[in-house]
């Protein structure tokens, strides 16, 4: 079964978490140096947690994020960075970070009044979390909505990929490498995943138009800085800053018939979405 099918992902404490993922990545890939990437692991939660005037002075430490910069300036686009073992670091401080925060935020009734985000979600059956790095947030997805279908999208012949493989086997989830095969979703999340594409709308109205997600759960951080970023996007021909393409995202979700829906999340992070008049559609549903 393993030590990781025993430990609630959740709850479980950060540094025994860390810890216990490196050694597994070393049992993958022996040649990585657990000692080099925990402590760039933490330097990176220091990093991302930092304002933006302050992490200017802390890039001389985000070595693999420096060198996608020099190489995106030379209209090179390097997708081996994700296989680079110091991506392993960057994974986990986002983690830690965003996505952990994220998802334990859903469990705080508080965030969406007056009944929490659990009743606005109890009829989800089939979750899709969108590049999912580990799995590690595919899998407290399962622990929060145990009944549902989960699946996490990841690329393949990766170390990340390898390691989402385990724990879906123990924390029973599905790991795919497209949307291809799949239908109709309830409940999308996306933490830090359309930034990492240099078309992120088309990948929006594929996803929108195919999947008919009912709800969605995006953070996105177009426009700063972060391995896999791009400083500008791409859509119908034309280049967007990362101000503007986020601007460009939203109007598609009106477009496509979803509203913003008021939170109580801490910033706001991740926005949610749902789709117009969902309530109703689903009564006149359930009433046939």
């Amino acid at each position: 079964m393993g030590w990781y099918y025993m430990i609630k992902l959740i709850n479980s404490k950060n540094e025994i978490l860390l810890d216990n993922l490196l050694l597994l990545c070393k049992k993958y890939k022996s040649k990585i140096n657990i000692k080099n990437l925990k402590n760039i692991a933490l330097t990176t939660i220091k990093y991302l947690s930092s304002s933006n005037s302050k992490r200017k002075n802390l890039y001389y430490n985000q070595e693999l994020e420096t060198l996608w910069y020099k190489k995106i300036e030379k209209n090179i686009i390097d997708y081996s960075i994700y296989n680079d073992d110091r991506y392993i670091s960057e994974l986990w401080a986002c983690f830690i970070v965003y996505s952990k925060k994220y998802l334990k935020s859903l469990l705080n009734i508080k965030s969406f009044p007056p009944n929490g985000f659990l009743s606005e979600f109890k009829n989800v059956k089939i979750i899709l979390d969108l590049g999912c790095g580990f799995g590690l947030t595919t899998g407290i997805l399962k622990e929060i909505f145990p009944k549902a279908v989960v699946y996490g999208t990841n690329i393949k012949n990766t170390l990340q990929y390898s390691i989402a493989k385990y724990f879906s086997k123990n924390y029973n989830f599905k790991i795919l490498t497209n949307i291809d095969n799949l239908k109709e979703i309830d409940l999308i999340f996306a933490s830090e995943y359309f930034e990492h594409l240099e078309n992120p709308i088309d990948e929006l109205s594929l996803i929108l138009k195919k999947l008919k997600p009912k709800y969605l759960l995006v953070a996105n951080s177009f426009g700063t800085r972060g391995i896999g970023h791009f400083n500008i996007y791409n859509y119908n021909g034309n280049k967007y800053a990362g101000k503007e393409i986020s601007k460009i995202f939203i109007d598609k979700l009106k477009e496509n018939n979803y509203e913003k829906v008021k939170t109580k999340l801490w910033n706001n992070r991740p926005a949610y979405y749902r789709l117009k008049n969902l309530q109703i559609k689903e009564i006149l549903h359930v009433d046939k």
